[in-house]
């Protein structure tokens, strides 16, 4: 692909394409304006393993834009994976999810937990004040839509089942992160994925 550069007393600027009064002018006229042609044809590479480099050198009469591959160091290579480790223990703890003991579907994100045990502490606190009876129950909206009939012990327990599910998630996490410190190649780190079992 043809691009165009402009050569200056400060160094070499690459242009994003001419304006309409370079389009008119001749190749020597650019020339004259320190504009010169070159090509850009950057190489194919496996991204997962390399990253792109460039350089732009002007001789005296010809721009020449060279790209060299570099492979992707091991310790960048671990950063990245466990990166993609906490986005999807984090997208699998914000999905709605049943609990033990319970038939609703709940939404488990921290937001919900958060409305859950501010709650189950206003209710918890309006129980012991006398302000309502021991068998106060709430109607609370589930992921699906729909709503069920809670008490102050379903609360605190959906809560705390929630909260051993995110528990568990973090522990995956965890699990696999050490997996991939221990690895030696990219092609290993590349093995480990989310959708191990926690127990490998």
């Amino acid at each position: 692909m043809t691009k165009y550069a402009q050569v200056t007393e400060y160094g070499i600027v690459q242009l994003s394409g001419l304006t309409p009064l370079q389009r008119r002018m001749t190749p020597a006229g650019l020339r004259k304006a320190g504009i010169y042609a070159y090509e850009d044809n950057p190489p194919s590479y496996d991204e997962r393993y390399y990253h792109l480099g460039s350089s732009v050198e002007f001789d005296g009469t010809t721009v020449t834009k060279t790209y060299t591959i570099f492979p992707i160091d091991l310790e960048t290579f671990k950063e990245r994976a466990k990166a993609d480790m906490a986005a999807a223990r984090w997208h699998e703890m914000s999905e709605p999810t049943k609990v033990s003991g319970y038939d609703a579907l709940w939404f488990a994100d921290k937001e919900a937990m958060n409305d859950m045990l501010r709650a189950s502490s206003d209710l918890q606190t309006a129980i012991q004040l006398g302000h309502l009876p021991e068998d106060t129950t709430l109607q609370w909206k589930t992921a699906d839509g729909s709503f069920v009939t809670v008490s102050l012990n379903d609360l605190v327990t959906v809560r705390l089942l929630l909260s051993q599910r995110q528990q568990t998630l973090y522990a995956k996490e965890a699990m696999l992160s050490a997996a991939i410190d221990a690895c030696e190649t990219p092609q290993e780190v590349e093995a480990i994925a989310w959708s191990m079992p926690a127990s490998s």
